[in-house]
């Protein structure tokens, strides 16, 4: 192919696109126009995953295609563009992108109209297709009845968007130093786009769609999902830039196009917020919006963007961050696993709490109020809180329901509206399992999310006697093994008479529910007759409801010996306590707690949990032992966790 018979070059930047670019590349197979007459340049701009070696295939396959390969990202398209500009030979240029496809007809269509009226620029309109429906975009109706080149570029810049495929004869980049803009990562397509206008002689507008617009369904943060300083300065670079070059053309881009624009980039900073906007950058963010108050106080907004605004007008930076924090609602009977993540909560989100009376009842009218509020729904426990919050569930909002291990055995799973549910969270590998078979849920809406422990909060102690301090956290109902914690100590003792048990949490005499229960009342009775029988009331202390962040510090080994017969343990928190106070945690082996807590801690019968803690009598060795498993929660049960799942939906 000769340099001279190339009419058109096509270039196609392409970044990590192996499971987005067959659409591209089979359009460009069925472009009806000789294959001599034009080329396809592809510039990887440092792709990781396969799509270099998927276009090198295609391009071997071509002659008239080739593929140009970049060491490193560069952070945007425009670079890649810049590179194949320079590469190109033909007489007009057409930029595409690598998720679009051409129309087969597009470019010889193009190339016919440019050659007979010696086009600068062509453009058309666009098919958008959103994988369930397609709809015509870009279209100008009266394009033939303007005259003037300001009508043109009015005409452009007020009914389109400034997407990248443009028909460009090469000769007016070439000679007016038209390039993308490869200092800013967003809105470069427009800085570009007015430069052209601007060099151009005869802008053309085709009354045809010319490419298909695929919008993203992966799910995958793009750029226009991640929002903060470098974009906003970028939008702000533009806009005035886009202010400046127009004014000769006798009209203000933020006039015919700043509702769009603003209202885009209000809606970022409210969704994809990133953290990092100082007060230098919201002060001349402020000040743009003060400048152009007189066009913008006529926007037609929602009343939360107009308050957004109002904000930014007043340069008031505190009040607005506070403001577009998106609004988490945590609604069930018992938070005891979630409280203490409040704090937390708030520096990211405008936190509310619908505290249910019990599994099933609630103030209806609260919620109801509480429902309209929210963004996110974080219901705590799969109970009557899950049910009536998947019924009731806005379209806008975001369910999220976390299961631990009791809604296991009631029905409540199965009267929920699962369309209505976001995700169903459980905290341990084993009910994870259980809890997709049972209610027979979407294996791609459930997720792993364990329960957290702060360690930074947990008191220590050196006191060299706690070695003989065994603690429960919780002996009912009967499932939890109290008796096993009993027969424990009554071993440990034999051995030396300092060893003792603290029980933490209530006793069955003052739960009504276990009072009444016979089997209950039969197991603790029984474990009763086991302390009177070994002489264990001394070695006994019974401490009630505390702070585990404080009452542990002293306790040498936290005991999870829940019956193995029995539906076991969610995830039992206890024990990462213990650890996280300084401590130890021993277990006697139940399903899934090999996927919750180092092996090294975990026994198979009672004797060995009783060798291993008199064999860690020595404060050296004990502190020794201990240490893998703070290194283990501060790993794996941060509280970055749930606020890096919450941030992501």
């Amino acid at each position: 192919m000769c340099d001279q018979d190339v009419k058109v070059s096509i270039i196609i930047p392409c970044y990590n696109a192996e499971n987005k670019l067959d659409r591209c590349v089979e359009s460009l197979k069925n472009i009806d126009f000789p294959e001599h007459n034009f080329e396809v340049i592809f510039i990887d701009d440092g792709s990781i995953d396969n799509s270099v070696f998927i276009l090198e295939n295609e391009t071997n396959l071509y002659s008239h295609w080739h593929i140009i390969k970049l060491n490193k990202n560069s952070g945007s398209p425009s670079k890649p563009r810049n590179i194949g500009l320079k590469s190109a030979k033909g007489t007009y240029i057409f930029f595409l992108d690598i998720d679009d496809e051409i129309i087969s007809s597009a470019i010889e269509e193009q190339y016919a109209l440019a050659s007979s009226k010696n086009a600068s620029i062509i453009r058309g309109s666009l098919i958008m297709d959103d994988g369930d429906k397609t709809l015509i975009m870009n279209s100008i109706s009266d394009f033939s009845n303007v005259s003037s080149k300001s009508e043109k570029i009015l005409s452009f810049i007020k009914n389109q968007s400034t997407t990248v495929p443009s028909f460009i004869k090469k000769s007016i980049l070439i000679n007016n130093k038209i390039v993308w803009n490869e200092t800013i990562k967003m809105g470069e397509d427009t800085i570009f786009f007015i430069d052209v206008l601007k060099a151009s002689s005869n802008i053309i507008y085709m009354d045809k769609p010319l490419f298909i617009y695929h919008k993203s369904h992966t799910g995958e943060a793009s750029s226009t999902q991640i929002y903060g300083s470098r974009e906003l300065s970028n939008h702000l670079y533009v806009w005035n830039y886009a202010e400046k070059n127009l004014e000769k053309f006798n009209f203000s881009f933020f006039e015919k196009r700043g509702q769009v624009a603003l209202q885009t980039v209000l809606q970022a900073i409210k969704n994809y917020y990133q953290g990092d906007i100082d007060k230098e950058l919201f002060e001349k963010f402020s000040d743009f919006i003060n400048k152009n108050w007189n066009t913008i106080k006529d926007f037609k907004y929602s009343t939360e963007l107009k308050n957004m605004l109002q904000l930014i007008k007043d340069n008031d930076y505190y009040d607005f961050f506070d403001f577009i924090k998106p609004k988490l609602l945590i609604a069930g009977h018992d938070l005891k696993f979630i409280s203490n993540m409040i704090p937390e909560f708030k520096a990211t989100y405008q936190v509310k709490i619908d505290q249910w009376s019990g599994h099933e009842t609630h103030d209806e009218a609260k919620s109801n109020e509480l429902l309209i509020w929210a963004d996110v729904i974080f219901c705590e426990w799969l109970f009557g809180n899950a049910v009536w919050y998947s019924l009731h569930k806005l379209n806008h909002q975001k369910l999220i329901i976390r299961l631990h291990r009791v809604e296991l055995t009631r029905n409540y799973g199965h009267q929920i509206n699962p369309l209505n549910v976001d995700f169903f969270c459980t905290v341990g590998v084993y009910t994870f399992e259980k809890m997709i078979n049972t209610f027979n849920i979407d294996r791609n809406k459930a997720r792993l999310i364990p329960n957290f422990i702060d360690t930074k909060n947990y008191k220590t102690s050196k006191h060299s006697d706690k070695v003989y301090n065994l603690g429960i956290v919780g002996i009912l109902p009967a499932r939890k093994g109290y008796l096993n914690a009993l027969q424990i100590l009554n071993q440990l003792k034999t051995k030396d008479q300092r060893y003792n048990l603290s029980i933490f949490g209530k006793m069955p005499h003052e739960l009504s529910w276990v009072a009444k229960d016979k089997d209950e009342m039969d197991y603790f009775n029984q474990c009763e007759q086991y302390i009177k029988e070994n002489n264990l009331e001394s070695y006994i202390n019974v401490k009630g409801w505390v702070d585990t962040q404080i009452a542990l510090k002293d306790i040498g080994f936290i005991l999870s010996v829940s019956n193995t017969d029995t539906l076991p343990e969610s995830f039992h928190i206890a024990p990462g306590e213990g650890f996280a106070s300084g401590n130890q945690a021993v277990f006697l082996h139940w399903d899934g707690v090999e996927y919750l807590y180092p092996k090294n801690y975990i026994f198979n019968s009672l004797n060995k949990i009783v060798s291993y803690i008199y064999d860690n009598i020595a404060i050296q060795k004990f502190n020794d032992n201990r240490k893998c498993g703070i290194n283990f929660v501060q790993k794996n049960y941060t509280t970055n966790k749930l606020l890096n799942f919450l941030k992501s939906i």
